[in-house]
């Protein structure tokens, strides 16, 4: 609580007058790290200006960026001082996320640029597992490739299986 005081130039103290204790001021943190991105996702998902293709984008970019926002230390400092807090946080996000999925995927079948086949909840199921839990900027960091290389690798590839034909060229004529 000292360093974060001091890195706000403000005493110990005065940290304490709004928030009682680390874990109130780590509660608070998770809040309006989690109101964050749902305003941001949200604004992805009812903006008018972009295509299926292009919310379903922003939408993984998104889901990929949540991920990785907490630093090792701090998510170290969440499960040394609040497990509870960080756990109910990732449900939160995790509930989160699929809605979101499931929102614009079921659109884009609706629309017909999504294979006729495929069971929407699955395919959330396994984007939630690769999005979420898989791909972490700790392990992508020891690779030899940049971040956005894997992004964009990653992005292809789930789409040249889950896009129709017409959705597909669609997407290569924009690259």
């Amino acid at each position: 609580m000292a360093e974060l005081a001091f890195e706000q130039g403000m005493s110990t103290k005065t940290l304490y007058t709004h928030f009682a204790s680390k874990e109130v001021l780590l509660e608070a943190i998770m809040d309006a790290f989690y109101h964050h991105y749902a305003a941001l996702y949200q604004a992805v998902l009812d903006n008018p200006a972009l295509d299926f293709l292009s919310r379903l984008k922003q939408t993984m970019r998104l889901g990929w960026d949540i991920n990785n926002a907490l630093t090792a230390e701090a998510t170290q400092d969440f499960r040394r001082n609040a497990p509870a807090l960080l756990r109910g946080y990732e449900q939160k996000k995790e509930a989160s996320i699929q809605a979101y999925f499931y929102q614009l995927l079921t659109e884009g079948k609706q629309q017909g640029r999504l294979r006729a086949s495929l069971q929407i909840d699955i395919l959330v199921d396994i984007l939630m597992e690769i999005i979420t839990y898989r791909l972490t900027l700790s392990e992508l960091q020891k690779k030899n490739y940049t971040l956005s290389e894997a992004f964009e690798t990653f992005f292809e590839l789930l789409l040249a299986g889950m896009l129709n034909e017409e959705a597909r060229q669609e997407l290569a004529r924009r690259d």
